[in-house]
């Protein structure tokens, strides 16, 4: 969905769609690898501060991060995500975090 809506220059609901992809990975992750298994208990925070220990890859955190950036621009700003943010390889390495977080769980 994420993609589609990238594809269409819908750059707002772009960033929104991806970002909670992301998060609901990692969600999935952590019910599925972890003590945690109220779902209430696993916020953006913890997410956040818990991403490279989920993927044992350090560059996840940066990913994580920014796609989080550019869903607070999207969901709370005044001004639009700009197309330039979303460079194909950005695009790639957030989808292979979605990936890795996916294949760690199962």
């Amino acid at each position: 969905m994420g993609t589609q809506l990238h594809c269409s220059s819908k750059f707002d609901a772009a960033a929104n769609r991806i970002y909670y992809s992301i998060f609901q990975a990692a969600k999935f992750f952590a019910m599925v690898k972890t003590d945690v298994k109220d779902e209430d208990q696993i916020g953006h925070y913890e997410v956040e501060n818990n991403i490279t220990s989920y993927t044992n890859d350090p560059k996840s955190y940066q990913v994580y991060g920014k796609m989080k950036q550019l869903r607070v621009i999207a969901d709370y700003r005044p001004y639009s995500v700009s197309e330039s943010r979303f460079t194909r390889e950005f695009l790639n390495e957030v989808d292979s975090l979605r990936k890795q977080l996916i294949e760690a769980a199962i």
